[in-house]
C-alpha cells in the first residue's frame, strides 16, 4: 500500500488536455475459472466464473475523475452447488497525458463484495483498491487499456477473510466509433496473500464502451 500511495504522490497534477474521453459507460460478460484451497471444504475445487460487470467513469475537472464498478456473478464449484457474487467499488481517479496518444491513469476506491452460498451464513469483505494503468491508441481505430490493482484489506468476517491480492488487467477496444466501442479482456492475479480463497484467477471479458 505505501509503495502504491508514494507512487501516486509523484504523479504530476498541472492540467492538460487529453484525447481520451472520461465519460463512459460499459458493459460487458464475464467467464472464467479459479481454484479454491483444500483448507476450505476438505477438499481443493475448481471454480467456473460467469456474470457480467458494468464500469463508468465520470470527468469531475481537467484531470480527475470519479468511477464506479458493479459486478454481479455465479460461481460454480464442484461438491457444493454455486455461490453468488455481487461487488460495487466507487472511487476518485486521475490522468496525465504523457503524449499524443497515451495517458497515466490512477485511481483509489473502496470495493465492498458479498458472498451468498446454500448452507453458508452471507460473507462480506471490504477492501481499499489502488491502480495504476495506461491508456494507449497505437493507431487510430485500437485502445489498449493495461492497468495493475492493488487490494488492502480494510474489512474482514470470520470464513473468506479478506486478504491482499495484486491483479492485473486488460483490455483492448476498437474505437472507429466515437461513441460505440466494443471490447475484450482478461483479469489475472499477480500476487496473493497464502490466505486467499481463491487462486489462480483468470477472467475473461467482453462487451461494449458507451463514449460521450
Amino acid at each position: 500500500m505505501k509503495n502504491y500511495i508514494s507512487l501516486l504522490a509523484l504523479l504530476p497534477i498541472t492540467a492538460s488536455a487529453s484525447e481520451f474521453s472520461y465519460k463512459n459507460l460499459s458493459i460487458g460478460y464475464l467467464n472464467g475459472s479459479a481454484e479454491l484451497p483444500s483448507s476450505y471444504l476438505g477438499a481443493a475445487q475448481d471454480l467456473d466464473i460467469e456474470g457480467f460487470q458494468i464500469d463508468g467513469q465520470y470527468e469531475i475537472a481537467n484531470n480527475f475523475f470519479g468511477f464506479i464498478s458493479y459486478q454481479d456473478g455465479d460461481i460454480s464449484l464442484n461438491t457444493v452447488g454455486s455461490v453468488d457474487l455481487t461487488a460495487f467499488t466507487a472511487g476518485l481517479g486521475g490522468y496525465v497525458p504523457l503524449g499524443e496518444h497515451v495517458d497515466l491513469q490512477y485511481g483509489v476506491g473502496y470495493r465492498y463484495s458479498n458472498w451468498e452460498a446454500s448452507g453458508f451464513p452471507d460473507q462480506s469483505i471490504g477492501h481499499i483498491t489502488a491502480n495504476i494503468g495506461l491508456r494507449w491508441s497505437p493507431v487510430e481505430w485500437l485502445e489498449f487499456h493495461p492497468s495493475i490493482t492493488q487490494y488492502i484489506p480494510v474489512v474482514d468476517d470470520d470464513f473468506l477473510g479478506a486478504v491482499q491480492a495484486t491483479y492485473l488487467d486488460a483490455r483492448l477496444y476498437v474505437t472507429a466509433s466515437e461513441t460505440f466501442q466494443p471490447f475484450i479482456g482478461v483479469t489475472c492475479n499477480l500476487q496473493e496473500d497464502s490466505k486467499n480463497i481463491t487462486g489462480n484467477l483468470v477472467v475473461f471479458q467482453a462487451g461494449m464502451r458507451l463514449s460521450f
